[in-house]
């Protein structure tokens, strides 16, 4: 919304320009009248950039019925898809949670051993490892810039939310210098660096969590690899149709490191009386149901839990699984 008021604003500035431009050229004006005409423009663009704003929001104002989805686990994902395009519904995707594939952050880099079970367009959305519970780090790889972001954070803080990171709350030296050495294939010597420009990063400002970025990017397999040899057990957490999901590694049962991945998911779309009924489902079989409709409108329980019924039952899923789902109202966005 922020964009739509700065678009409507530049445009009403170029209008501005334009008409003071010709309205100073114009000879047969006073300088008086000039000034009051002047004046009058400005008062009726500003009411016209600020009506018409309030518009947009009006106008896209909506209600929703939402859940926070489930995972019905076995699920054909393709079938699905196939038989929601052949009833008709209106098929979307793939998104990576929300985003289109060319705005999915990430590292794409498909791990042999998991193909099987995400099958080969998924992405690596971050790397963690932890020192305690509380005081971990995170790798990321944002679509916008170039290598990777590491941000070390300390939860066993006064107030995590709101102290100061200091030096003092980062993990064991030799710990950051090992971990730096696995995950970028580099030298001892290489990763002290990466850990003074930490330390420098942590004394020039003041943030809740400090990070660097490293104009490098991880092996994915060494470090799975890795993560995974040194585990006694390994964990995923389930989905619930935005297709994020987190494999936790655990040493001595202590979470020592985790991965979080992103597998596609496709939107199924069925207009029924005005309001737009959402399958959201991922390739994990997380499945997640939201129903649009105009501001303040309302739809009988029985009717749209009938609705997503008929629309499960098309496309091969068991109706008596929208049983399970609990739906929160929304009458507006704002």
């Amino acid at each position: 919304m922020v964009g739509i008021f700065g678009l409507i604003a530049l445009v009403a500035g170029i209008v501005l320009v334009v008409l003071m431009i010709w309205l100073w050229k114009n000879s047969n004006l006073s300088t008086l009248k000039k000034s009051i005409l002047s004046l009058l423009i400005i008062v009726v663009l500003i009411a016209g950039v600020f009506g018409s704003f309030a518009y947009v929001l009006i106008s896209s104002d909506q209600a929703y019925y939402s859940t926070d989805g489930l995972n019905l686990d076995e699920v054909d994902y393709d079938k699905v898809i196939n038989n929601a395009r052949e009833s008709r519904y209106t098929v979307n995707g793939p998104y990576f949670v929300n985003s289109e594939i060319e705005n999915a952050n990430g590292l794409y880099s498909p791990l042999s051993e998991l193909e099987q079970q995400f099958g080969k367009d998924y992405w690596v959305v971050a790397i963690n490892g932890y020192y305690t519970q509380d005081t971990f780090f995170e790798l990321r790889f944002p679509r916008d810039e170039s290598g990777t972001k590491v941000t070390f954070f300390n939860g066993s803080q006064t107030d995590p939310h709101f102290s100061s990171f200091k030096k003092e709350n980062l993990p064991d030296d030799e710990w950051i210098i090992d971990r730096f050495m696995l995950l970028f294939d580099i030298d001892k010597n290489q990763s002290q660096d990466y850990l003074n420009q930490l330390k420098d990063k942590i004394r020039n400002v003041n943030k809740t969590s400090v990070g660097i970025t490293i104009q490098k990017t991880p092996d994915i397999n060494s470090v799975y690899k890795s993560y995974q040899n040194k585990s006694s057990n390994i964990t995923f957490s389930p989905t619930h149709g935005g297709g994020w999901t987190t494999q936790t590694f655990y040493t001595d049962g202590n979470k020592s490191s985790s991965i979080d991945y992103v597998v596609p998911n496709m939107k199924i779309i069925n207009l029924v009386g005005g309001a737009e009924y959402n399958i959201q489902i991922d390739k994990m079989g997380g499945v997640n149901l939201e129903i649009e409709l105009d501001a303040g409108e309302q739809i009988p329980e029985e009717e749209y839990i009938q609705v997503f019924k008929n629309m499960f039952d098309n496309i091969g899923l068991s109706p008596e699984k929208v049983d399970e789902f609990e739906f929160d109202y929304r009458s507006s966005v704002w």
